[in-house]
C-alpha cells in the first residue's frame, strides 16, 4: 500500500535538505509526530514557503497546533481534491515567474505591475477547494491561466499586490464567470441571469462532437479533460 506520509517528505525533502541542522532536525521531529495526510502536507507547505523555519527560535509546536485545530474540518475532502491543492498552491507560489514570463511574451499588452504574496497555508487552498470545482470551467487550460485573470482583468497602469485569498473572491463575486464568459466564447450563449452552467453547456457540445473532434478536444488537457472521458467512455458501450 502506498505509504501517503513517506510520499509526502520525499516531495518536500529539498526544502527539508535545505535547512540548517538544528531547524532539519525539529521538523523531521515534528513530522513524524503528525497523523493525516492532510497536517503532514499543510507542514511541508508551511516549511518550504516560509523563511521562519531556518531561525534558531522557530518553534514548530505552534504551526502544529495550528493546523491541528483547522485540518479536523477539512479530513473529509475529496483525495482528488487533496491532491489539486498541492498542485494549485505550487503554481501559485511560482507566479511571479509565471506572470513575469507571460509579460514578456506579450509585450504588446499594456499589462500591471503585479506582485503574488507568497501563500503557506495548505489548509487555505484545501477550503478553497471544497467550494470550488475545477469542472466548472471546462475550457480553463491549467491553475496558471487561472491565477492570470485578476491581471489580465485589471486597468492599465494599475498595481497589485495580489493574495491567495483574492482568488476566493474573484470567484465569489463572479469575476471569474464574467471573464470565463468573455474569453471562453460563451458571452452570447450564456447571460448571467440563465439558470444553467458551463459545465453542462460544455457537456453538451462534447455530445455533438464527432470522434475526431472529441480526440483533439482530449489532447487539450484542459479542466474538462474528464468530461471528455465520460463522452468517449459513453460512446465506446454502445
Amino acid at each position: 500500500m502506498l505509504d501517503l506520509r513517506e510520499v509526502t517528505l520525499k516531495h518536500y525533502l529539498s526544502n527539508i535538505d535545505r535547512l540548517a541542522p538544528t531547524a532539519e532536525a525539529k521538523i523531521r521531529t515534528t513530522y513524524g509526530q503528525m497523523h493525516s495526510f492532510i497536517e503532514c502536507t499543510a507542514l511541508m507547505v508551511y516549511v518550504a514557503n516560509t523563511s521562519k523555519a531556518n531561525k534558531i527560535t522557530f518553534d514548530p509546536g505552534e504551526i502544529v497546533q495550528y493546523i491541528e485545530g483547522r485540518a479536523k474540518e477539512l479530513e473529509s475532502t475529496d483525495g482528488r481534491k487533496q491532491v489539486d491543492a498541492i498542485i494549485m498552491l505550487e503554481r501559485y507560489n511560482k507566479m511571479n515567474i509565471e506572470y513575469w514570463r507571460y509579460k514578456k511574451d506579450h509585450r504588446e499588452l499594456d499589462l500591471p505591475y503585479v506582485k503574488f504574496e507568497p501563500c503557506m497555508w495548505y489548509l487555505d487552498a484545501l477550503r478553497f477547494l471544497q467550494g470550488f470545482d475545477m469542472e466548472e470551467y471546462p475550457l480553463m487550460a491549467s491553475w496558471t491561466e487561472f491565477f492570470l485573470v485578476l491581471p489580465l482583468m485589471a486597468q492599465e497602469g494599475q498595481k497589485l499586490n495580489l493574495k491567495f485569498a483574492d482568488y476566493s473572491r474573484m470567484v465569489e463575486r463572479g469575476a471569474l464567470d464574467r471573464w470565463y464568459r468573455e474569453n471562453k466564447g460563451y458571452g452570447e450563449k450564456m447571460s448571467g441571469l440563465m439558470s444553467t452552467s458551463f459545465k453542462v453547456m460544455y457537456v453538451e457540445e462534447l455530445m455533438s462532437m464527432n470522434v475526431k473532434e472529441l480526440e483533439e478536444e482530449y489532447y487539450k488537457g484542459h479542466w474538462g479533460n474528464r468530461l471528455v472521458k465520460v463522452e468517449m467512455g459513453r460512446r465506446g458501450k454502445r
